[in-house]
């Protein structure tokens, strides 16, 4: 990872106690991260930016993000 931030805690397991290095959870495997789906979006220019936790689509392409398309977070219901 290139720019060190600490996560938020894990979105699926909530474990909180994570460092500026972790990427992924200690608990429970999941990547800590989310990103655009699509390689060809500008979020995703070599430096896959990260989204917020609770970002279903990204708001440069309209693409899911990673936690949508692995199931992590719910689509959105009307």
């Amino acid at each position: 990872m290139s720019d060190k931030c600490i996560p938020e805690p894990c979105i699926k397991c909530n474990y909180e106690d994570l460092n500026e290095y972790s990427e992924y959870c200690p608990i429970c495997g999941t990547y800590l991260f989310n990103h655009c789906s699509n390689d060809m979006c500008d979020c995703n220019n070599g430096e896959s930016v990260i989204l917020p936790n609770f970002y279903k689509y990204c708001d440069a392409c309209g693409s899911q993000t990673t936690y949508l398309e692995n199931g992590l977070i719910p689509d959105f219901e009307e």
